[in-house]
């Protein structure tokens, strides 16, 4: 257990702003895949694969994540984006990318 939370710990950093840089390059369904590494969706909830903490989509903050259930550390993702925001800004720009290629 302890070897899979410090796998996660370095690749966290990474990961957690990878959505975000890969949304500022226009890149938008790589934001959508690097999103669900960390995030899964829950109907109208947004999960934490890693501590498990959901945000409801009508919740504009950031989410406020918990305690790793793999090493009772604080979750490596505190502190990113809210993952509706992320989600919504992939979706809306692939949207517009695909309504500017001529048919």
């Amino acid at each position: 257990m302890k070897s899979a939370s410090r796998a996660l710990e370095k690749a966290a950093p990474k990961r957690k702003t990878l959505a975000a840089d890969l949304l500022a390059e226009g890149k938008w369904n790589d934001a959508l895949c690097a999103l669900s590494h960390v995030y899964e969706q829950d109907g109208d909830l947004m999960r934490c694969r890693c501590c498990g903490r959901a945000i409801h989509v009508s919740y504009e903050e950031p989410l406020h994540h918990g305690i790793t259930k793999a090493s009772g550390i604080n979750c490596p993702y505190q502190g990113d984006a809210n993952p509706w925001t992320i989600l919504l800004t992939a979706a809306a720009g692939r949207r517009a990318q695909n309504s500017a290629t001529p048919a």
